[in-house]
């Protein structure tokens, strides 16, 4: 897996190890034209991703955080009365659909992402002890 270029997995510039049609939807989700300002989405979009990875969150607008928060953690949990409060708060339906849009992406590829980590790193150890192992040791290991 090519290393990310941010530095961070999920990162809205770590294009390498994720299918290109699903790349093609971040991109159109964070920077097309839509009611959510492009700083809001990208901040929803890496909160979401770190916040799925235990890493330290980034900054959102304070209206939107409990919301964010919930979608990236455990969006099976989220609540019709959370959608109202964001309503009362003054937010419109495309805004809350786009906030939703941008912290599924975020949580959604930060996972995939470092599900292949995990997978190249242990593929990597199998390798790795292979490697130690005698040709009769690795043909007896292949007919357990």
């Amino acid at each position: 897996m090519t290393e990310p270029r941010s530095g961070r997995p999920g990162h809205p510039d770590d294009d390498g190890a994720l299918p290109q049609h699903v790349q093609d939807a971040i991109r159109a989700a964070l920077t097309r034209p839509a009611t959510l300002d492009e700083d809001t989405r990208a901040q929803l979009y890496a909160r979401a991703a770190a916040l799925s990875l235990g890493d330290p969150a980034s900054d959102i607008p304070d209206d939107l955080t409990v919301y964010a928060d919930k979608v990236a953690l455990w969006a099976y949990k989220t609540l019709d009365r959370e959608i109202d409060a964001l309503r009362d708060a003054g937010r419109t339906d495309d805004e809350i659909f786009e906030l939703t849009i941008c912290v599924a992406l975020g949580a959604g590829s930060a996972r995939f992402l470092a599900g292949l980590a995990a997978l190249d790193e242990a593929l990597a150890e199998r390798d790795t002890e292979r490697d130690g192992l005698t040709d009769t040791e690795t043909a007896d290991a292949h007919t357990d």
